[in-house]
């Protein structure tokens, strides 16, 4: 079958299109070709050639995008979450006997960690992902 190829400006493959019977469009088996990887293809004379270092290079970019969201999204649960802390601090600030000082810091960190241990703990699991993250890609 014929179809229409419209390809980047670097040659690699946009869209394939059946058109029929239209003369001076490229005849391929399309059976032969792997479409999911389509973007991979350059278009050569009658045929698609595909190009490992330019799939590589997709797959990397789309991980990379999907790791970036995970960030953006561990992000957001930090800001949400961050009301723990800053009740916590506030309550830390609001002491005033220097005598009984540390042991009512070590009371409230007790009653913190005791109320939203779950969340204090995602909390830390998120850091640690959107370090690892950042260890893997560079900030964005």
């Amino acid at each position: 079958m014929k179809y229409f190829v419209s390809t980047d400006t670097r040659g690699y493959v946009l869209n394939i299109v059946h058109t029929g019977t239209i003369k001076d469009y490229v005849e391929l088996n399309l059976d032969e070709y792997d479409l999911t990887k389509k973007r991979a293809y350059k278009l050569g004379k009658n045929k698609l050639i595909f190009d490992e270092e330019e799939w590589n290079k997709i797959t990397t970019e789309q991980e990379k995008e999907k790791d970036f969201k995970e960030v953006d999204e561990l992000k957001s649960f930090l800001y949400e979450t961050d009301y723990i802390t800053s009740r916590a601090f506030e309550e830390i600030l609001s002491l005033t006997n220097p005598i009984t000082w540390v042991a009512d810091v070590i009371k409230i960190n007790i009653k913190y960690t005791k109320m939203y241990a779950e969340t204090l703990t995602e909390r830390v699991k998120a850091r640690n992902r959107i370090e690892e993250i950042y260890d893997k890609w560079g900030r964005n």
